[in-house]
Parts: structure tokens; sequence; C-alpha cells
């Protein structure tokens, strides 16, 4: 790709090749694996991962509550970024929207640990790895940018799911009975370029990613391979020098799935879920046809409309976007026509972003908010007929307000608030589950510069989860229900509290090259009220992340030191 042949790219990919050789697998994003990726929130900011090709598509994944907390990172970080590009993903936008060069590296290791989880979360999650991204404009009308990732994730204690997201707006999930340690390897390539020619911009993002997943030394292996492929191409018309732009973007993803599993040396059951009906069992014997064989193939495609532009010193953007899933899992895989499990979904998405300066340059405001919503069924491959419904929206709505820096100091204030809801129904077992949740979060970063070009910054924040809502009664459910959903629907019915703490210290080699450390704690658990449910959750849940990096280039970064 063109995004590879630019400079910063070419600093990104080295270093990537580097940390893969000294560090071992590198660390992308919690969600890049489908891991619970909370407590304490994402490790980037949406605008600098929004731009993906491989985003999700019509899929709002069910989070752990405290996912919401999300920290300034005055000194790891540029100051945020809006337009088209980095709040809608319209790489057409690119080069009206990026001036400057800049490149990260990081590493390190992530630790989830605790016993305030869901069923098919594993007690303990360790990654181990880092990423790297950068981006640099081409010659005088070209932007590019790439990112790559290489991870290792390791889960034990009885990690009972067998698909990449467990927790997807998707009722079909695969988990067996024995649960034993399971290894993720996966690697990410993904990137963007964008050309101006007059008044107009086009861009085109590619991305790709694939991974492996086995057990540890297990009497029942289960073993599966993911690849996923993601296309992103736009347009951007440019009025007035920026006082208006206008865009059009579409993104088309592909993900295709082998899950296999068998009995080696011991036998176990497995169970795959279609919503809130008792399942059958599958036996996993050490003779006979006991195995399980299961593909999964999925296609997703959004179209979206982008307007932005500048006024009196505010920056702003919109967008709205429809998206589009279906999804096929078939288990006799080698039929010539075989019958398929469906799940096919609607939504759209829509968004807006501004920012301003003020104070003599020297405060930086940032507001953004986001709605999305889809409607989603299922078809078994046993029934002639919907069995399975889902209605479900998220809102997240966040603001900031930076400081520049001033006489050696700098800071950052974020709020934030989250709604969400999901409405589903099972038509075959005749019940349902109607849960709300809003979710407020609080966010404060201060960083002083010291002697000989060293820095440190310390940041803390937290979170409030307050659900309502209605659940099944467990009493009048299957034993599967009890043992594998009711606590998780339990779990989104009580009220919870994180909090999370950083301190990062930083060292600036020279005025465009920064090397930086960070350790992170965050911690999870329930609120327990007057009433309580028959699954109440109880205990708590630990993130423990310490990471080193180095960023080169970033005027960006610079200004909000």
């Amino acid at each position: 790709m063109a995004v590879l042949m630019s400079r910063a790219c070419c600093w990104t990919a080295v270093g990537v090749f580097a940390l893969v050789l000294v560090a071992g697998p590198s660390q992308t994003g919690a969600q890049v694996l489908g891991a619970s990726a909370a407590p304490g929130g994402p490790d980037l900011p949406r605008w600098l991962t929004a731009w993906s090709p491989l985003e999700p598509v019509a899929d709002l994944h069910r989070e752990l509550p405290g996912a919401e907390v999300s920290l300034p990172s005055l000194l790891t970080l540029p100051a945020p970024r809006l337009g088209m590009f980095w709040s809608a993903g319209n790489p057409g936008a690119l080069p009206f929207e990026n001036s400057d060069t800049y490149a990260q590296i990081r590493t390190g290791y992530k630790r989830y640990s605790g016993e305030y989880r869901r069923p098919l979360d594993a007690g303990t999650e360790s990654f181990t790895g880092g990423s790297a991204f950068g981006w640099k404009t081409l010659g005088s009308g070209g932007s590019a940018l790439g990112r790559v990732a290489v991870d290792r994730l390791r889960r034990s204690q009885n990690g009972h799911a067998d698909v990449l997201l467990p927790f997807s707006s998707n009722p079909f999930t695969v988990l067996d009975t024995l649960g034993d340690p399971i290894s993720t390897t996966v690697m990410r390539l993904e990137g963007a370029a964008g050309w101006r020619v007059g008044n107009f911009g086009v861009g085109l993002g590619m991305g790709f990613e694939g991974r492996e997943v086995r057990t540890e030394a297990s009497p029942v292996p289960r073993q599966y391979r993911v690849s996923a492929s993601g296309l992103t191409a736009g347009l951007a018309y440019d009025i007035a020098g920026g006082a208006l732009r206008l865009g059009l973007y579409g993104r088309r993803t592909l993900m295709a799935q082998y899950l296999f599993m068998y009995g080696y040396a011991d036998e176990s059951l497995a169970y795959v879920l279609s919503g809130y009906y008792n399942p059958l069992p599958y036996e996993l014997s050490l003779v006979g046809s006991g195995r399980v064989q299961r593909r999964f193939e999925q296609g997703a495609r959004a179209y979206g409309v982008s307007l932005g532009g500048r006024v009196a010193g505010l920056n702003w953007v919109g967008f709205a976007q429809t998206n589009r899933v279906t999804e096929e899992q078939y288990i006799d895989i080698y039929s010539d026509e075989p019958d398929t499990d469906d799940w096919d979904a609607d939504g759209w998405a829509i968004g807006f972003a501004a920012q301003r300066m003020f104070g003599g340059e020297r405060v930086l405001a940032t507001i953004s908010a986001r709605y999305a919503q889809l409607e989603g069924e299922t078809q078994r491959m046993d029934l002639d007929e919907v069995n399975f419904t889902a209605k479900e929206h998220t809102f997240h709505i966040s603001g900031e307000v930076r400081l520049l820096p001033w006489n050696g100091w700098g800071g950052a204030v974020q709020l934030a608030l989250g709604r969400e809801g999901r409405e589903r129904r099972d038509l075959l077992a005749r019940v349902g589950s109607d849960l709300q949740h809003r979710a407020p979060a609080m966010s404060v970063e201060v960083s002083r510069a010291l002697p000989r070009g060293f820095a440190v910054a310390v940041a803390g924040g937290f979170s409030l989860f307050t659900p309502w809502g209605d659940i099944p009664t467990p009493s009048r459910m299957s034993d599967a229900y009890q043992t594998w959903i009711a606590p998780e629907l339990s779990l989104y019915g009580t009220n919870a509290w994180s909090g999370t703490a950083a301190l990062t210290v930083l060292w600036r080699a020279r005025d465009d090259l920064s090397l930086w450390t960070q350790g992170t704690l965050a911690s999870l658990s329930p609120s327990i009220g007057a009433a309580r449910l028959e699954f109440q959750p109880e205990g708590s849940r630990t993130r423990n992340r310490i990471e080193v990096g180095v960023t080169m280039g970033g005027r960006a970064l610079q200004k909000s030191q």
C-alpha cells in the first residue's frame, strides 16, 4: 500500500519488526482480541481508531462496566483531532486534515484478573507485546497513515468461550464446559492514504487481521483460525478553503472463522447458544464422531455522508452512516448445500464533534457525541422462522478541556456520559430481557516539565454504572441458562464503580524524539444495593498495565505537553 511507502510509516514498520524480535508479540487494543476491555477503558482514544477499515459494523459489543473511563494521555499522544477522517473514517478527507509527521512505537504487558466477570470471561487474561502507528504528508497534495500490531493473549481459569467475540450483538456463541487455558496470536496491518486534486480529495484504506487460537496442553483440544479484511473508500469536496467540506464514504469488511474441537484424552460437552432457549449439548468424546466443527462467514458494509468546516475559530464535523451485517454459521462444513444458523442486522449511526481554542490559544476545548443503533434477528438451521430478535442502541458524549503548556505545566479534564439499551427476545423460550444503563465518568491529568528534558504526568478517573430494566426469572429457566446466561444478565443489572490511575514519565531526547513509560492501575467492583438478584455478582476485577514507547515527530504532541 502507498501508506507504507511514506517515511513515517517506514519508521513504524521497522520499529514493529524490532519489537517482535526483541520484546515478543505486541499489544493492540483488547477489542482486537475480543477481550473484555474493562476496567480502565480503551488504551487508545476513538479518534485514533475510528478510521480503521476493520472497525466493527452493525455490532454493539457488550462491555464490562467501567469501559467509559478514558485518560487524557498528555505525554503519550497528541491532542485530540477531529474531522471527516478522524471522526467519521472518510479517507478522502485525510489530505485536508493532516499537515504533519508523527510516528509512535509502544510495547508492554497488561493483565486482567478477578472474580467480577461473566461466565464466558476468563478469570485471568494477560497480554504481551506492542503496536506502532504513524502518519505523514506526501508531497503537496497527499497524506498517509498506517498501523501494525502483533499481539499475544493468554486466557486461563475457566475461559469457556470458543468464539472470537462471545459478547457481540449476535447471540450465536459456542462454548465448552472444560474451559482449559487458551492462547491467541494476532497480527494486524492497516493503513489509509488520500490525495488532493484541487478542491477534491480521494482516499482509500485497507486492513487485514489474522489470528491463531489454541488450547494449551488440553485433553480436549480447541483450535480456531480467523482472518478478516476491510476496505474503505471516500471522497471529499472542500469549499472556500475549509469553511465547508462535504464527503461520501463506504466500508466493506469480510471475516471467516473456523472452529475445531475434539476429545483427545478426556471428554467434555460443548453448547451452541442461540438465545435464551435451552441448548442441546454436543459430546466431545474419545471415540466415534465426538467432535465439533463450525465455520463462520460474515460480510458487512457501511455507507455514510460527512460534513465539516470551520467558522469563527470553531472546527466542527458531523456524519451519518447506515450499516448492514450478515453472518452464516455452518456445522456440516463438507456438504455442498449445508444448513446454516443465520444472523442479519441493520443499523445506523450519527456523530458530531467540535473543537476550539480559547485563552490566547492556551486552552483547547473538544466535545464529541455518537449514537448508534441496530436491529437484528436469527434463524436456526433446524427452524424455518425467526427465533431471536435484538434491538440495541448506544449513546456516548464526552468533552475535554486541555491546558496547553504554560510555565512548564499542562493539564486536562475529561467528562463523559454513556447510555445504552438492549432489548433481546427469544421467541422459542417466550422470554426476553430489556436492560438499560447510564454511566457518567470523569478523569483528570496534570503534567509538569522537569530539568534535562524530563516530564512527569499523574492521571486518575472514575466511572459509575447505573442499570435498570427486566430479565427472566432464572428459576423458571433451564440449567444451561442458569449456568451461562443468568450470571451475565445479573451483572448487567447491578450497580458498579470503576477507578483508574496512571503515572507517566517522559524524556525528550530532542524536539522530535521522546521516550516514555507509563504504568496504569484500574479496578472494577459492584455496588450492591438493597435489592439483590439471584445471581448477584461478587468480588472485583483489576487491570495492571506497564508500557514503554518511542514517539518521533509530532508537533501536535509537543504543543500538548
